[in-house]
């Protein structure tokens, strides 16, 4: 009874181990297959115009950057959670079915045999120099800089939601402003061809104003295209397809920049302490430094245990049970001078690692910095484009005045047009500007969101809270 007790055991293991698992389902997944990894959320099931925090939430649950680095995070768990599978021992069921035919040449004399052996075996590592451990550790830094990659990437794609809604924005204001260029080339032309037929102003006058005005009108044409090329790189930043209906709210009528002050060495020690690329690269320089002590240690001595358990069955007939235990001490003695390269070699791996730690802290630094800067300057420039359009909006009334009065020369005119126009464009840009710029400076500092649990399709699933 106890031989087919054991070799039910033994079926049941094997029937375990080869078990189909199903595909792509990480816990409590949202998304299905390669087609639907992610389900499209319909930016239009209220109705209502987007503000910049529901298509924020939209992107971090359909942009496939965020879908790309949660499996990333999921698979660097995966692994280091293997790699405890070190900790245990390893069992395996062995079956073996052998049959043997023996005759002899110019003989009637034969022999046949058939054995067969069933066994459980279990193989555990009992002791080595710190192996195992470091391996254990390379793993848990790898998951960990995973993690916080992925974390860097959802501000990414924040930052890159706010830059291409500014810059729709942008392209609807520029699109306003040509539509007022257009409006004030037609007042001229409506002058320019009236003082035309009464006399007043020659015909290549007339004609002057008449190209401003086609001018104007491919000024318009180049605005319209602009704005559905940024409504296009809106949806593509969402991760929504280019014949989803979007409707966009704009920015309060109230918003103007502000001027904003800050100590920038502050802010830098803000972002090193609380960027999460910085956290990343660090951690993998901590990953280099377990792989190298690991390889340092794959010279030494190992101490293996073995049992054996099993039964062997000959048809002679014979047949016994088995119980062996071992212990095995396994010495490397020479391997050519893969030890020592080997060792040589994740040590400068971990050199390397440390210097692009240093690197992305002088990186920071450079970014914060320069973030801070491009915030002060598009302020100062967007005060400076106040005055600019008032005076040139005045300067634009009067010479028109004098230009219907048959008193003002019709370049004149034309010059005040363009500096209106240009004035016109410069404070729509350097408000845009002010927005991406303190965006960035958000941004650089790490405190752009920290928070992503409200748009987290796994958010109970234990690598959440792994530490």
């Amino acid at each position: 009874m106890k031989p087919k007790i054991l070799l039910i055991l033994c079926l049941f293991l094997v029937g375990c181990a080869s078990k189909r698992q199903e595909p792509c389902k990480p816990g409590k997944v949202l998304y299905q297959s390669t087609v639907a990894c992610y389900h499209e959320v319909d930016p239009l099931n209220s109705g209502e115009e987007l503000t910049l925090e529901p298509m924020i939430d939209i992107a971090l649950r359909n942009n496939p950057d965020t879908m790309r680095a949660w499996a990333t995070a999921r698979s660097a768990y995966a692994f280091h959670k293997q790699t405890l599978s070190d900790n245990y021992p390893e069992i395996n069921v062995v079956d073996d079915l052998r049959h043997t035919h023996i005759s002899a040449e110019n003989s009637r004399l034969s022999f046949t045999n058939t054995v067969y052996n069933y066994n459980l075996i279990a193989s555990y590592l009992l002791f080595d120099f710190g192996t195992r451990c470091y391996l254990h550790q390379s793993s848990r830094f790898a998951f960990h800089a995973a993690r916080w990659s992925k974390d860097f990437t959802f501000q990414s794609v924040i930052l890159e939601v706010i830059d291409r809604y500014t810059n729709y924005l942008r392209a609807l204001e520029t699109l306003k402003v040509r539509e007022a260029d257009l409006a004030d080339a037609k007042i001229s032309l409506d002058v320019g061809e009236a003082q035309y037929r009464a006399g007043i102003r020659t015909k290549a006058d007339y004609l002057q104003v008449k190209s401003e005005h086609v001018n104007a009108e491919i000024q318009l044409e180049t605005a319209k295209g602009n704005v559905e090329i940024a409504l296009a790189n809106l949806k593509n930043a969402l991760g929504v397809t280019m014949n989803t209906p979007l409707r966009v709210a704009g920015l309060p009528e109230d918003f103007s920049p502000q001027d904003l002050n800050f100590v920038v060495d502050a802010l830098i020690e803000t972002g090193k302490s609380l960027r999460k690329d910085l956290w990343a690269i660090f951690a993998t320089a901590e990953q280099k430094k377990a792989d190298w002590k690991a390889a340092s240690t794959l010279g030494y001595p190992e101490l293996t245990g073995d049992w054996i358990y099993g039964k062997s069955y000959n048809a002679i007939p014979n047949e016994d049970y088995h119980n062996i235990g071992t212990i095995s001490l396994r010495v490397p003695i020479f391997r050519g001078f893969f030890y020592e390269y080997n060792e040589k070699r994740a040590y400068q791996d971990f050199l390397a690692a440390r210097a692009d730690v240093r690197n992305k802290e002088l990186e920071v630094g450079l970014e914060v910095t320069t973030s801070y800067w491009n915030l002060k300057t598009s302020y100062r420039k967007y005060l400076r484009s106040v005055e600019y359009l008032e005076y040139s909006q005045e300067a634009y009334e009067s010479t028109l005045e004098n230009y219907k009065a048959g008193v003002g020369g019709l370049q004149a005119l034309i010059n005040s047009q363009d500096t209106l126009a240009r004035a016109r464009t410069q404070i729509v840009q350097d408000t845009a500007d002010w927005v991406i710029s303190l965006a960035n400076l958000i941004f650089s500092t790490g405190i752009l969101d920290e928070n992503f649990s409200a748009t987290d399709p796994w958010q109970n699933e234990e690598i959440i809270g792994e530490k």
